[in-house]
């Protein structure tokens, strides 16, 4: 078994799309759990989801904009998440890919 290594954090919720952002958001009194809905998704069907806030999204700058844009929005919102992850760390994604 190859081993991890956890090199950042990045995060796309209800409750912000940032790591410090969803933090906050969670421990501020204004929180309010937002309202869930039923997925279809046979094997979640037990657990409760909730539709994650459609805000600007980074777009990568190695990434072409006509194939971004052709991205669905969880690729989008995936990328976010990646691209955060690696602003901690500072590092170069097209140096390092």
């Amino acid at each position: 078994m190859d081993n991890v290594v956890v090199v950042g954090m990045g995060m796309i919720d209800t409750l912000g799309n940032s790591v410090s952002e969803c933090f906050d958001n969670l421990i501020s009194e204004q929180y309010k759990e937002p309202t869930s809905f039923e997925t279809k998704h046979e094997h979640m069907q037990h657990l409760k989801a909730f539709y994650a806030q459609r805000t600007d999204l980074n777009h990568p700058d190695y990434i072409r904009k006509p194939l971004y844009n052709s991205l669905s929005y969880a690729s989008k919102m995936a990328l976010h998440a990646i691209e955060e992850a690696t602003e901690h760390l500072d590092l170069d994604v097209k140096t390092t890919a």
